[in-house]
């Protein structure tokens, strides 16, 4: 059987080396994911908008 990389991980960085279900790391990711974007939104809210066409991208 293969490793779980987050176990080689743990045994890298000297922690504790615990398997966790595949989905775990992804929803993690995803709500850093939106932490992140939520604080460039925030950071942009002051900034004035410009009005785009699709048909110009």
């Amino acid at each position: 059987m293969k490793k779980n990389p987050l176990v080689v991980l743990g045994d890298i960085r000297g922690g504790p080396a615990v398997e966790v279900p595949a989905d775990v790391p992804e929803a993690l990711m995803e709500r850093l994911d939106d932490l992140e974007l939520s604080e460039i939104i925030r950071s942009r809210r002051h900034e004035k908008p410009i009005p785009v066409s699709l048909d110009d991208l």
